[in-house]
C-alpha cells in the first residue's frame, strides 16, 4: 500500500483510513487543479485558436468538444517538439498547414473519385 500511496501522491494514513487528520498531517494533494496548472494555458489557447480558424476558413463545422480534443492533440505534439515559445508558434503553424493540406486532399479525393453504377 505504501507504493500505491506514493504513486497516487497521497499519504499512506489517508489511503489506509480515509482520515485526513491521521498523524495530524493532511494528505498530499493530487487534484485536477494541480494537473491543470501544468498546462500552458496560452499555448493551449493558441492551438485551439489556430485550428478553430482553420476549420472556419474551410467552412467546416466543428463542435467545441472536437475542437478541444484536436487542440489537446496539437498541444501534445507541440510540447513534445519544443519548449521555446517562438518555436512553438512555428510548430503550430506548420501543423495547421499540414492539417489543411490533409483536409483538402481528402476532400478532393472524395469528390473526384468515380462512382460505379449499382
Amino acid at each position: 500500500m505504501h507504493g500505491l500511496a506514493s504513486a497516487a501522491k497521497v499519504s499512506f494514513d489517508w489511503l489506509a483510513t480515509g482520515d485526513t487528520q491521521a498523524n495530524n498531517a493532511p494528505p498530499e494533494k493530487n487534484t485536477a487543479h494541480q494537473y491543470l496548472q501544468t498546462i500552458d494555458q496560452k499555448l493551449m489557447g493558441r492551438c485551439s485558436d489556430a485550428f478553430g480558424k482553420l476549420y472556419k476558413e474551410l467552412g467546416i463545422s466543428l463542435s467545441l468538444n472536437d475542437l478541444g480534443q484536436l487542440a489537446a492533440e496539437v498541444y501534445n505534439d507541440v510540447v513534445t517538439t519544443t519548449q521555446d515559445p517562438d518555436e512553438q508558434r512555428i510548430v503550430i503553424k506548420g501543423l495547421a498547414s499540414r492539417h489543411r493540406r490533409e483536409i483538402l486532399t481528402e476532400t478532393t479525393a472524395n469528390t473526384s473519385g468515380k462512382r460505379t453504377a449499382s
